[in-house]
């Protein structure tokens, strides 16, 4: 019900989100260099790209609730094409940029934290990342 009719798209977007983030190389299971996780995080972009339509109408959802939902989904795209660069650079063995675009990331959450803050500690995301040795061997 969080995404009205949309559900069942919301859901396979989801899907495709999560498999080109590759769980498996950010929770460090996979060499720091995988060419394979970073052919999946150059496709972020496009995919994040053709949802944006749904997501722009499901802001204009009649049902507030389910607006509200599709507002949360539309920072969420905003902040996952600034992840996904980030860990590109990270993956690529570019640290500066990373360490740049991951500040990134984590202003653009502290930005509008007050609007998510309902559905995700930001203080903890962050601190949680800043922990996480992208850079380093592994």
């Amino acid at each position: 019900a969080a995404y009205g009719t949309y559900g069942p798209q919301v859901l396979e977007y989801m899907k495709t989100l999560s498999e080109l983030f590759d769980p498996y190389y950010i929770r460090g299971e996979k060499q720091f260099n995988d060419p394979e996780a970073l052919e999946k995080f150059n496709k972020v972009p496009n995919t994040i790209q053709s949802f944006d339509s749904v997501i722009k109408e499901g802001l204009m959802y009649p049902d507030s609730s389910v607006a509200q939902s599709f507002l949360y989904l539309d920072i969420h795209a905003k902040g996952a094409l600034i992840y996904a660069d980030f860990l590109r650079l990270a993956a690529s063995g570019s640290i500066q940029e990373a360490k740049e675009k991951r500040n990134e990331f984590f202003d653009y959450y502290r930005k509008n934290e007050m609007l998510v803050q309902n559905v995700l500690d930001v203080y903890e995301m962050i601190n949680t990342m800043q922990r996480k040795r992208y850079w380093t061997e592994r």
